[in-house]
């Protein structure tokens, strides 16, 4: 990620970078604390002395604490709020105020489908399984129908032996493999098999559990996924 823009400064000087304004701030901090301790080392009893270096190495650390804040916000951009579950979250549990918190985030690292308003999880079903930590994606929640469009379907596909590396939301293509054979009568050669694959549609995952893959798709191609399903395999294909 490319190191933003700095602002020009009204007065025409340059503008000054939050790295070395912390830095800056920093070292001032620093050097009034051991100019202090050495002119009240011979004036102040021991106790009373300990507890001004007490304050001061507390500023020292709260302008550390303010100059990093600065420095991850030049480099990553600013900050929205996000809201994250403060417990694991199982499906079918019911989102409430004491299993979510709001924090802030640098904006080029929020996930996708995630929201800084409570409002709208509060009430939530859950319908696929949120980790302590994570931030709640709406694409895990819903009262029912998984937040379809109307002219969408939610299908469940069986989780094959060796699952694709999906998450709910990733955008996914379903492709129907299928196997043909026969003896192919112009010549003498050895019966044949071939393997076809065709993409079938595309969609969203909005579920994901031990039993299965839930895609959100359209409804027109319902259809041709149970019948690809039927005669042999829908593989899920993760899109970029």
């Amino acid at each position: 990620m490319g190191r933003p823009q700095l602002r020009a400064d009204l007065s025409g000087h340059p503008p000054e970078d939050p790295r070395s304004a912390h830095e800056s701030l920093t070292d001032r901090a620093s050097i009034v604390l051991a100019r202090l301790v050495i002119h009240l080392r011979g004036r102040w009893d021991r106790r009373s002395l300990l507890s001004m270096i007490g304050l001061l190495a507390l500023g020292v650390f709260v302008a550390r604490t303010v100059g990093e804040s600065r420095r991850l916000t030049a480099d990553l951009g600013p900050t929205e709020p996000v809201i994250v579950a403060t417990r694991d979250l199982r499906p079918g549990q019911v989102v409430s105020s004491d299993q979510i918190a709001v924090i802030h985030w640098p904006r080029g690292l929020v996930p996708p489908g995630s929201t800084g308003s409570g409002v709208e999880v509060l009430g939530q079903v859950v319908r696929s399984p949120i980790a302590e930590g994570e931030a709640i994606s709406m694409f895990r929640l819903g009262a029912g129908n998984f937040g379809l469009a109307p002219d969408q379907r939610a299908l469940t596909l069986p989780l094959p032996l060796a699952p694709p590396p999906v998450a709910v939301g990733d955008p996914v293509a379903l492709f129907g493999v299928g196997v043909t054979g026969g003896i192919d009568v112009s010549s003498d050669t050895s019966p044949f098999t071939t393997v076809e694959a065709v993409q079938i549609t595309s969609g969203q995952v909005v579920a994901l559990d031990d039993a299965g893959i839930t895609v959100a798709i359209d409804a027109p191609a319902v259809r041709s996924v149970l019948e690809h399903l039927a005669t042999g395999t829908v593989e899920v294909i993760v899109l970029p």
